[in-house]
């Protein structure tokens, strides 16, 4: 064997061992093989292609971007490159260009259903709606059982106001995939949209037994169940949501409604206070000298300002 072929085995024996590390979620020690092969050959596509991937699983976006550049422009024939380019520029909310990219990837391979998929994601962030509507279409077609792409299609559409259309798609994702924790959340929010509240408060249900740290779905719940009139159960549900993201003022606001429904005052006016944090821009607190009345002290003898 002469000294050019022991090198080539070498190097691809080298790029076995960094592929089964990878695989395997040893990214570091992944990384450390894939940059000695491009010392020794700086031009090996398929290692600055692996290495942007490790770089954007490391939440280095803009290195993963660059580095898969460099992979296209040694070997532009290649769709994976184009598609994880695109995921990268999409992180880094480089959305126009994340789209040229998965089109780059699909022109090369026109079955790719999950440069399909992630397109769609990037154009619905763009709120181009119809074509992000018509990338999960094409998505779902190229791959019937894509559960993901039914679900974010059912999120465009109900963006787009077709509610009955978005319920089917979270069915359909359902149907693939029974332990879709986000569609039943997703499902349960166009459905109270649609006024079948009791049903949503059915899916929020089911998305937290399927993930019991469910947030926004404990948060949601609590919405429904006011409307029902449920207040305690409200409560209770904007108390879990609230132990799992102590942060979240739209919990403690809407928390604070339900308990003065009930004509708890003493409980929901603090609370109610927690619509100054709740990252609604058209509200404005008026800044006073005078200390703040929240129903807990008494007025006699005293004037209030009403603003």
């Amino acid at each position: 064997m002469n000294k050019h072929n022991a090198a080539a085995v070498k190097a691809q024996a080298q790029f076995q061992e960094a592929s089964s590390l990878h695989k395997q979620g040893r990214l570091k020690e992944a990384q450390s093989i894939y940059e000695a092969i491009l010392e020794i050959d700086p031009r090996q596509f398929d290692a600055l292609h692996l290495l942007g991937v490790v770089a954007a699983q490391s939440k280095n976006y803009q290195l993963a971007a660059d580095l898969i550049t460099k992979a296209i422009a040694i070997n532009p024939n290649h769709s994976d490159f184009y598609s994880n380019c695109g995921l990268a520029l999409q992180k880094l909310n480089q959305l126009d260009a994340a789209i040229a990219s998965y089109d780059c990837a699909i022109k090369i391979k026109p079955d790719y259903a999950e440069a399909y998929y992630n397109r769609g994601i990037a154009l619905q962030e763009l709120n181009q709606l119809d074509a992000a509507v018509a990338s999960y279409d094409r998505a779902v077609t190229l791959k019937p059982d894509y559960a993901k792409a039914y679900s974010n299609r059912g999120l465009a559409l109900q963006k787009l106001k077709q509610l009955d259309a978005a319920v089917a798609s979270y069915d359909r994702a359902i149907t693939i995939k029974p332990d879709f924790a986000e569609a039943y959340y997703n499902r349960g929010i166009a459905l109270k949209e649609l006024k079948r509240v009791e049903a949503a408060v059915t899916n929020y249900d089911r998305a937290i037994t399927l993930k019991p740290d469910y947030a926004e779905a404990y948060y949601n719940r609590g919405n429904a169940l006011r409307e029902l009139k449920q207040l305690d159960a409200a409560v209770a549900s904007y108390d879990r949501a609230i132990t799992i993201n102590s942060n979240d003022a739209q919990a403690y606001w809407n928390k604070g409604l339900a308990l003065l429904l009930g004509g708890d005052f003493e409980r929901g006016l603090p609370l109610y206070e927690w619509r100054w944090k709740n990252g609604d821009g058209d509200k404005r607190q008026y800044r006073s000298t005078q200390p703040l009345w929240l129903g807990n002290a008494s007025l006699k003898d005293k004037s209030i300002l009403v603003h």
